[in-house]
């Protein structure tokens, strides 16, 4: 294994795999981003998305499976991707293509890691490690390398063991077979007026439902933006949304919308700041009212109506911050 203070770095505590994983490369690339940034950039901090029943919703599914490539240049790191679906709508590589891809990653992997800095992989355990409980779900750290094995170190989140996998054994895990890892390379600096004028349309277009089409999106929703809280709302005052899964949502908003603040405050957008401020604070409430209700799958009338009040009060600030972007954006 390659000894080096790089098999120490540790995945972020935060929401979303890409960000865990992201935070500490950024950093052992001498890049300083901090987590609201990178939310803001990448939408974390501006999504929110709904199901008609008001159930279980994978908040982040949609940025971190394919959006993510839209906004990596706004990153001042850059990356070399190797990339390939075996049963997907696109072409599949052939064997020998795909042996040359992950001999090419093994090399620009163990560069990185001879320079400090990890690379990120998806899925980085083999469909073994995965039936025997290996946590390499979504994004993973690659902090090591073993040269005579041929394999990597992985780790998946923080303060879980890591654990070794062989270098062209893993990309077979989803149903799509998808093998994707992003190792570092350049770092440049960023043009701020670009990266303003985009994230600030990435929010609108999220509040506005013009992100993507919500059935058709790589995960697919009922609805997104404010067209989501409309339907949360909906699913409220029948009594179909559990006060469980509220908690869920309105904990990620909380979250997000947090995020959204400081980003926005970065941005010298205060107004802006303080509506999601304004919103943060109705979604805390909430959480409050989730946690107390008398059952977790069910609500009292009395209960269900202090949530739709608070729901509200979240939905005209939101509708508040969004038109503070729109008008800074021009």
């Amino acid at each position: 294994m390659s000894e080096s203070r790089i098999l120490e770095i540790q995945p972020a505590s935060t929401r979303g795999t890409l960000l865990t994983a992201l935070i500490p490369t950024l950093e052992a690339a001498g890049v300083s981003c901090s987590e609201a940034h990178l939310a803001g950039i990448f939408g974390h901090a501006f999504t929110f998305s709904m199901s008609r029943t008001g159930g279980e919703v994978w908040q982040l599914a949609n940025i971190e499976w394919c959006f993510l490539f839209r906004e990596l240049d706004l990153l001042p790191l850059r990356f070399t991707s190797f990339d390939a679906v075996l049963r997907g709508a696109r072409p599949a590589p052939t064997a020998e293509e795909l042996r040359g891809m992950k001999g090419g990653a093994w090399a620009k992997v163990v560069e990185g890691i001879d320079r400090g800095i990890p690379s990120i992989a998806w899925g980085a355990m083999t469909a073994e490690q995965k039936s025997s409980g290996v946590p390499g779900f979504e994004w993973s750290l690659l902090v090591g390398y073993d040269a005579r094995n041929r394999t990597y170190r992985a780790r998946h989140l923080p303060h879980e063991p890591s654990w070794d996998v062989p270098f062209d054994g893993f990309g077979y895990t989803d149903p799509v077979q998808w093998y994707h890892v992003m190792t570092p390379a350049d770092v440049t600096a960023v043009d701020g007026v670009t990266l303003r004028k985009r994230a600030l349309t990435q929010a609108i277009e999220y509040a506005e439902g013009k992100r993507f089409d919500p059935p058709s999106g790589c995960n697919p929703v009922d609805a997104i933006g404010f067209a989501a809280y409309e339907l949360w709302r909906e699913t409220l005052f029948r009594g179909d949304a559990e006060p469980r899964w509220a908690l869920s949502h309105a904990s990620y908003l909380g979250w997000a919308r947090e995020k959204a603040a400081t980003f926005v405050r970065e941005l010298g957008l205060t107004e802006a700041a303080e509506a999601y401020d304004t919103e943060v604070a109705a979604l805390r409430r909430l959480e409050g009212v989730c946690r107390g209700t008398g059952s977790p799958k069910a609500w009292s009338p009395a209960e269900a109506g202090e949530a739709a009040r608070l729901l509200d009060d979240a939905l005209r600030a939101e509708r508040n911050a969004i038109q503070r972007l729109a008008a800074a954006r021009g």
